[in-house]
Parts: structure tokens; sequence; C-alpha cells
């Protein structure tokens, strides 16, 4: 399941870069003998990638992490794993899907020339975006009329074809 939009960064670099930053401010609550201090942008960015990484551990508690640090660590904690479901149900929940991807497309109006060819686009868009079950991707194609393959290459020259056909006759109707 495609979930990581960090997938490139190295989980030491992650942790090191946020050890260090988080470091760096303890010590400046120490020096100027501040109770507390505001997370920075860059380091607010690396607890970030931290939650992001290491979904299953404590990084607050095992950083010994200010207050400010912790409530932002648990801030992106919570969203890390509200994406994650999120995700989750935009892989495996065909009807949660069909309803994302027609709110997407939108109803064109009346006409089905134009709803169809970009129904399909939407759906091979998602299928291209999210590791999708088979299952799943074969319910999707059905909404379209096509097979649990998707669309043939003739299916995609007639739906472009109804799609220009319909945008030559809307032209004409406007002039």
């Amino acid at each position: 399941m495609k979930m990581t939009q960090h997938k490139n960064l190295n989980p030491i670099e992650v942790y090191t870069d946020a050890a260090c930053l988080i470091a760096r401010d303890k010590l400046r609550i120490t020096i100027l003998d501040d109770g507390e201090c505001m997370v920075s942008a860059g380091t607010l960015k690396a607890i970030e990638r931290l939650a992001e990484m290491f979904p299953d551990r404590d990084m607050a508690q095992e950083m010994a992490m200010p207050a400010m640090h912790r409530i932002e660590y648990e801030h992106a904690k919570k969203s890390v794993q509200e994406n994650r479901g999120q995700i989750l149900r935009l892989s495996c929940d065909p009807d949660a899907i069909i309803e994302r991807l027609e709110r997407e497309v939108g109803g064109c109006g009346q006409y089905y020339e134009l709803w169809l060819p970009r129904m399909m686009g939407a759906i091979e868009s998602h299928l291209q975006r999210y590791d999708v079950d088979k299952t799943v991707a074969t319910v999707l194609w059905a909404t379209v009329d096509c097979g649990p393959e998707g669309p043939t290459e003739k299916d995609w020259e007639e739906a472009m074809a109804m799609k220009s056909e319909i945008l030559a006759e809307i032209r004409e109707a406007t002039e």
C-alpha cells in the first residue's frame, strides 16, 4: 500500500535530523532558562517525517521531547494515522472510491458522453495512485461497463469518439 510521502528518506536520516533539531531546542530552553520554546518550521517538518517514518513508536518519549514538541508530535502522529486510514479506505472500499470519483468527475450535465471518458480516466488514475485489490478494481471498472481488466483499446477509442462528438455538438449549439 502506498502511504509514505517521504519514501525516499532514510529512517536513520529522519531520526538523526529530528534528534539534532530537538536537542538544539532543548539546549536553547536550558541556556535561555526559558520554560518553553516555540517549534520552528524546520523542526516541525522533521517531527512530521519522524511520525510518518516510525508510526508504531512513541518518539516523543524516546527522544524526551519538550512539551511543545511533544504536542506537535502527537498532532503529526494523529494526522499520519488518519491519512493511513483514509488511504486504506480508498484502496479497499469500492463505494467510498466511486463516491469520491463521482464527486471529482462531476455530473457533466446531461451528457453521459462526457461523463464516461472522464470517469474511465478517474478510475485509471485512482488505480495507478493507490494499491487497489483486484476485486475492488473489477467493481470500479464495472461502473463504466468494462471488464475486470479495465477498458480495452477499443473501449477507450469509443469513449473518446463519444466525447469528441458531444463537444462538437456543444460548440455548434453555443456558436
